[in-house]
């Protein structure tokens, strides 16, 4: 059994680290005394990269005068009559998303 400090040093080494494995090695402990000691702690969170823009401000300021120019003549305008009229690689939903 492990004494409280141990626990501490593993749990200090844990946040410093962020992987069972190098805790494990470096402390020369097993990996599952390691693991135990870790159960009830939540995992590190990795925050997701930010989506780039597909639709540069250029042409999203392209699509909303195109998108007005329809909508004050009247004429339906959707997202995929956006698409084919400026040749857009990405998917129509994008496009509606964007237009919101």
């Amino acid at each position: 059994m492990l004494k409280p400090d141990e626990k501490k040093t593993i749990v200090d080494c844990y946040i410093e680290c962020g992987n069972v494995k190098l805790v494990a090695a470096k402390l020369r402990r097993s990996l599952t005394t390691v693991a135990k000691i870790l159960h009830g702690i939540p995992h590190k969170v990795r925050k997701k990269p930010p989506l780039k823009n597909i639709i540069s401000e250029k042409m999203g300021r392209r699509i909303k005068k195109f998108a007005s120019g329809k909508i004050i003549k009247g004429q339906m305008v959707n997202s995929s009559i956006i698409k084919k009229e400026f040749s857009l690689k990405c998917s129509l939903k994008t496009i509606q998303r964007f237009m919101k």
